[in-house]
């Protein structure tokens, strides 16, 4: 695990932390004055080390244009962040009628789009954006974990349309040619059902015995074995 940090630290207003898996959040973060002339926080690219100081860079001549009176800036819709919009689909209907295992990993999903993209606006995000971001996941966690942030992230955007966040124009994460993934079909053997079963025994988990062996005989889904109860 690297312990140097992505960009240097003389960066004014930049900021760095190293996540669990060793990658980096990096971004610009903007002091109370400068929140106050209307700029937010933004997210800075790890893997663009020399891009992400550019920006980093020129947001900051932004902010010094703007105390200097030779640039000004609206405000922007207060709390419209990618945390807030998270929190707000948190609460709504859609999400709290979904089963406990789906929202189980919507939540995964949902915090780790937050940790990356918590700060930033919502209405900034576009295909490039996206693609980009796409193509990151798909080199550091493979295609599978790409893909399913990415339709997280597109759910989210269609929660902003909803809220009037964004505007309904084209959903940036459409057709962002993502790799289409195989089918897996494999199922466990016997054998290996034989060995779940003897640790179970020998560890005298006997509900987990009796849980393994009615998911394979019943078919049943891992939400209902969860909430079977005990005879009487």
């Amino acid at each position: 695990m690297s312990k140097q940090p992505p960009l240097s630290n003389d960066i004014p207003s930049v900021r760095q932390r190293q996540r669990a898996d060793g990658s980096w959040r990096v971004w610009w973060e903007p002091n109370k004055a400068a929140r106050a002339l209307g700029f937010e926080a933004m997210e800075l690219d790890e893997d663009k080390p020399t891009a992400s100081i550019r920006q980093a860079q020129k947001r900051n001549k932004d902010v010094e244009a703007a105390r200097s009176g030779k640039a000004k800036r609206k405000a922007p819709a207060g709390g419209r962040t990618v945390a807030a919009l998270i929190a707000d689909y948190r609460q709504a209907l859609d999400y709290r009628q979904k089963r406990t295992g789906t929202t189980r990993g919507y939540n995964t999903n949902l915090n780790h789009i937050e940790d990356k993209w918590g700060h930033a606006p919502v209405a900034q995000f576009d295909k490039p954006i996206m693609r980009t971001w796409y193509e990151t996941l798909h080199a550091n966690h493979g295609p599978a974990w790409a893909m399913s942030l990415i339709r997280m992230f597109s759910v989210l955007r269609t929660h902003a349309e909803i809220r009037g966040w964004r505007s309904a124009d084209s959903n940036p994460c459409f057709r962002l040619k993502m790799e289409t993934l195989a089918k897996r079909d494999r199922s466990a053997t016997w054998a290996e059902y034989d060995a779940l079963i003897a640790e179970a025994s020998k560890l005298d988990r006997h509900a987990v015995r009796a849980a393994i062996a009615l998911s394979l005989f019943q078919g049943q889904r891992r939400e209902d074995l969860l909430i079977i109860t005990a005879p009487a």
